[in-house]
C-alpha cells in the first residue's frame, strides 16, 4: 500500500469512526453514490454543509478536483 492509499484509509476510517459505519460501508455507498446514506448518521450541521458544498457547482468542483479527492476516487473507481 502505496502513501497515498493509506492516506485514503485514515480518511475512511476516520469517517467510519465520526459516522458509526463500517470502513467497508462507507466505501460501498461512495462506489454507488449514495451520498443518502453517507449522510445519514451524520450531524445535523455537517450533514447540511455537505450538501451545500454538492449543490454549489463551484464549491463542489474545487473540492472534487482537490489531490486528495482525486485520488479518493481513484481508489473507489479501482484506478491506479
Amino acid at each position: 500500500m502505496n502513501e497515498k492509499d493509506k492516506q485514503i484509509q485514515e480518511i475512511i476510517n476516520s469517517l467510519s469512526k465520526k459516522l458509526g459505519q463500517s470502513p467497508q460501508t462507507i466505501t460501498e455507498n461512495a462506489k454507488n453514490g449514495d451520498i443518502q446514506k453517507l449522510l445519514s448518521n451524520m450531524d445535523g450541521k455537517q450533514a447540511e454543509k455537505v450538501k451545500n458544498i454538492l449543490n454549489d457547482r463551484e464549491k463542489a468542483e474545487k473540492l472534487l478536483s482537490s489531490p486528495q479527492a482525486q485520488a479518493l476516487i481513484k481508489k473507489l473507481t479501482g484506478e491506479k
